[in-house]
């Protein structure tokens, strides 16, 4: 990705920058190098409510399947992409009548434990199997990013739902939980993130959920209710002519 190009050529430019201010070397070869562009912000898209309940549907009707699981952990708890895939036995615990899940956060690094639904919980139960990694692949090793990516595509294309990227479930776990009524701080602490990231995602799905421009639309070209010349108008407000004939008052411009 573009960002990951930018921080690896950074680094290199500072390594070159530091060897060259110990005198380790006698000229910096990347003096006038730039570090590439990036966006500010990348547009991903997200699942609307009605298509998010057909993923979990999905989901729930194959558990037996490592995609399934990791489906729901990334849908209806936000986990980044990479991160069920460290999730070993160990790191499922009861509460109560309920199960939570430490995650190792690479971003902000510790840990932090989350409480998982119920859809979740019921298909993570048959994927538990001691402290080994809860997925796995054929040989029973954690799997990679891109082969856990090959297994979403084929998911999508058996169950018929059009593919989104992990991480754009991610970005629907934040924007329908905002539109359900949760609590952004409480979505914040979930997800691993700041409040003005979360307000940042909220403002793009409202830009498209809540958008007032099909409203205005239909308002601006629904016929006035109040006839042009009403019955009680009031004569007096008539403004006389010089001819000595009553002319409409004038709008006036503000």
């Amino acid at each position: 990705m573009p960002r990951s190009i930018r921080s690896r050529v950074g680094l290199i430019l500072s390594l070159y920058r530091w060897m060259h201010l110990h005198q380790l070397i006698d000229h910096d070869p990347t003096r006038n190098v730039r570090l590439p562009r990036v966006p500010q912000r990348s547009m991903r898209p997200y699942l609307c409510r009605e298509d998010a309940r057909e993923w979990v549907d999905s989901a729930m009707g194959d558990p037996e399947r490592p995609i399934s699981l990791l489906v729901l952990l990334w849908l209806l708890s936000g986990l980044r992409p990479s991160e069920p895939l460290q999730i070993t036995g160990r790191d499922v615990l009861p509460r109560g009548d309920q199960l939570t899940v430490t995650l190792r956060r690479r971003k902000n690094g510790g840990s932090q434990s989350i409480l998982l639904p119920e859809e979740t919980a019921e298909v993570l139960l048959k994927h538990v199997s001691g402290v080994r990694p809860i997925i796995r692949n054929a040989r029973g090793e954690i799997p990679s990013m891109g082969l856990a990516t090959h297994w979403l595509r084929r998911w999508c294309r058996r169950n018929y739902v059009a593919y989104v990227p992990p991480y754009s479930l991610r970005v629907t776990y934040i924007t329908l939980g905002l539109e359900s009524g949760a609590d952004p701080r409480h979505i914040a602490g979930s997800a691993d993130h700041t409040l003005a990231m979360t307000s940042y995602y909220d403002r793009l799905h409202g830009s498209v959920s809540h958008n007032p421009g099909p409203g205005l639309a239909a308002w601006i070209r629904e016929p006035s209710k109040q006839s042009e010349y009403p019955e009680t108008h009031d004569e007096s407000s008539r403004v006389p002519s010089p001819s000595g004939a009553v002319e409409r008052p004038e709008l006036v411009a503000v």
